[in-house]
């Protein structure tokens, strides 16, 4: 997928790594960005490392969720037991990944996490066709 943004990040004397990417995807609250880093769960070698990232930025549940939902529609590489209960026992976080944005798709994914996805199920095979 191909996505140009206006957002500049400067990043000196260390490689930004496919979790922090993940993460800085999420933060930038934007559905376009979001979708298009989907893709990189299948990427992630150091789980603990997004688990550490997630709880530094207070979206556990966020990156859960978007887990969850990736998982329904790509083949990704199973995350581990530990660090997704640990994404899971998150408390008082933000219910929204973007701001006053959900859908009536993917309920089940929303009830579990405590997060409503911006995505309906045809942003999502749009998705598969890239």
């Amino acid at each position: 997928m191909k996505l140009a943004t206006e957002i500049n990040y400067r990043i000196i004397g260390r490689k930004m790594g496919v979790e922090e990417s993940i993460i800085r995807a999420i933060e930038t609250k934007h559905p376009k960005i979001i979708l298009a880093s989907l893709a990189l769960f299948n990427h992630v070698k150091n789980w603990h490392l997004l688990l550490k990232l997630a709880k530094d930025y207070k979206i556990r549940r966020k990156v859960g969720a978007l887990y969850e939902l990736t998982r329904k529609f790509m083949r990704v590489k199973r995350i581990d037991k530990r660090v997704l209960n640990s994404l899971l026992k998150a408390r008082n976080e933000p219910k929204f990944i973007v701001e006053n944005f959900k859908t009536k798709d993917f309920k089940d994914i929303e009830k579990k996490w405590g997060v409503f996805l911006p995505f309906n199920k045809v942003d999502m095979l749009e998705y598969e066709q890239w």
